[in-house]
């Protein structure tokens, strides 16, 4: 929900090629496993054709050697998503199995007391309480979809466990997951726990907001209407550009016009003459009821933008904060057959959820460490001691975390349909490039589909008709 991405997308992107092009140069250039693992683990969910099976394999073979022991369940956290993305629930639900096992059994005792006394990086790799519970989130999806209904609400009751941090400054959001409640819900429903499902229900309707969110929201927004309105001026003189001279493009389409969601069309161009949804609802409180949710046969997850990174401030680089990725997206309508269906709800916003999680203990033990040594450095000895203490706080995080999960769930007539997807900015403002497809979506006559899709800029825009020009 966050503005500012293209520029930072970019800044990135600029910065990374500038590294591999010095490197080659110098002569000590990224491996070919190297540059394989960092497109698995930063670049998947921003790519229009991504090598999902390579992505797999690369983290496979990480999570799976011993020599990376310590980062073992990074990789895996980063193997489930790259599954679920892909559709392989069955390398999402080993990949996650392993990951809890060695998070719940595993030990080194010596890194742990090396990095409570010095750098916290050297520890064994658990992730935070939000990371967590994101990893039983995609367990139980993996297994809901296969229908293992209660294996699934083991793992959705397991996630919101943990999220239940015991610090005090997360007191007031130990049962803030609306989305580990929405799932939990729909698992009891399966199992005939109709009273269950509806109190999970229930309590994914409540929201909490964290103290200052309505202050960021309100400087995104006003950063947003700046950057949207230069994106239109781009768009604009792109396609004066391009659609006129000797050479135009073949199929342009000007992308400058300013579309607000309540003016979002009924029906799109190639809509089918019937509409294929039998019930859809725009009411989040009605979404939320088990009626609603019994009767519902498809059930998309829509993945928005980046989820949150760590990184460091303070002297010496002693203390970890969470910073929000930025990102466009905002909201989605969902459109099928052409016909629109309604909004997918907004359930979990990642970085929400990892800053409200508390840091009372951590920082309790960073501040400790970072006196200690600010006091040895006033002693002549100590300072030399003090030079060669790292105290470095831990920066690792999950890379290919959503920073925004949205559900949307319908009933419509059994058989094969085209979803589409069209995504809007915090004001409430089309992003005409983020526009989505999914054809041949097939809905089964008993039962229910259940996928998830993740939103990427031009994707639809990835195959373009080219008109055959004189002389090419």
């Amino acid at each position: 929900m966050q503005g500012g991405a293209a520029k930072t997308r970019g800044a990135f992107a600029t910065a990374f090629s500038l590294s591999l092009i010095l490197a080659v140069v110098s002569g000590c250039g990224p491996s070919p496993e190297q540059i394989r693992l960092r497109r698995a683990m930063h670049e998947i969910r921003h790519e229009l054709h991504p090598d999902y099976r390579d992505a797999l394999v690369i983290l496979e073979s990480k999570r799976t050697n011993p020599n990376d022991l310590n980062e073992a369940v990074l990789y895996g956290m980063c193997q489930t998503t790259v599954a679920i993305l892909g559709g392989d629930y069955t390398t999402a639900e080993r990949a996650t199995y392993d990951s809890f096992a060695l998070v719940e059994k595993y030990e080194n005792q010596d890194r742990e007391i090396l990095a409570a006394l010095g750098d916290e990086g050297i520890r064994f790799f658990r992730g935070e309480p939000h990371e967590r519970a994101m990893l039983w989130y995609y367990a139980g999806l993996a297994r809901y979809a296969r229908g293992e209904y209660n294996e699934a609400r083991m793992f959705f009751s397991q996630a919101l466990h943990a999220t239940r941090t015991r610090d005090e400054d997360a007191k007031d959001f130990r049962e803030d997951f609306q989305l580990g409640y929405y799932w939990l819900g729909r698992a009891l429903l399966k199992r005939g726990e109709v009273d269950d499902a509806r109190a999970a229900f229930q309590r994914a309707a409540v929201v909490l907001p964290h103290s200052t969110e309505a202050k960021e929201i309100e400087q995104i927004k006003a950063r947003r209407r700046r950057e949207y309105a230069d994106e239109r001026k781009a768009e604009k003189l792109g396609y004066e550009k391009n659609s006129q001279g000797e050479s135009p493009v073949p199929g342009i389409v000007d992308l400058s016009q300013e579309i607000a969601r309540a003016e979002a069309p009924a029906t799109l161009p190639d809509a089918a003459p019937q509409s294929p949804v039998l019930r859809a609802t725009a009411d989040f409180n009605e979404f939320l009821t088990t009626d609603y949710q019994g009767e519902a046969n498809l059930v998309v997850m829509i993945e928005m933008g980046t989820g949150p990174f760590k990184y460091a401030k303070g002297r010496d680089a002693a203390f970890d904060h969470i910073g929000r990725c930025p990102y466009r997206e905002a909201s989605v309508e969902v459109y099928i057959d052409g016909h629109r269906a309604g909004p997918g709800f907004k359930l979990l916003d990642s970085y929400h959820q990892a800053v409200t999680r508390g840091v009372e203990t951590r920082r309790a033990r960073q501040w400790g460490k970072a006196f200690v040594k600010e006091v040895m450095k006033s002693v002549p000895v100590g300072s030399l001691v003090a030079g060669m203490w790292s105290i470095k706080a831990d920066l690792r995080y999950w890379p290919t975390l959503a920073g925004e999960y949205h559900a949307f769930a319908a009933k419509v007539t059994p058989g094969p349909h085209t979803l589409h997807f069209r995504f809007y900015d915090v004001n409430d403002k089309y992003l005409p490039r983020y526009d989505l497809t999914r054809h041949f979506i097939c809905v089964p006559a008993d039962g229910e589909l259940v996928m998830t899709v993740h939103s990427v800029e031009n994707q639809d825009n990835a195959y373009l008709l080219t008109a055959a020009r004189p002389g090419q």
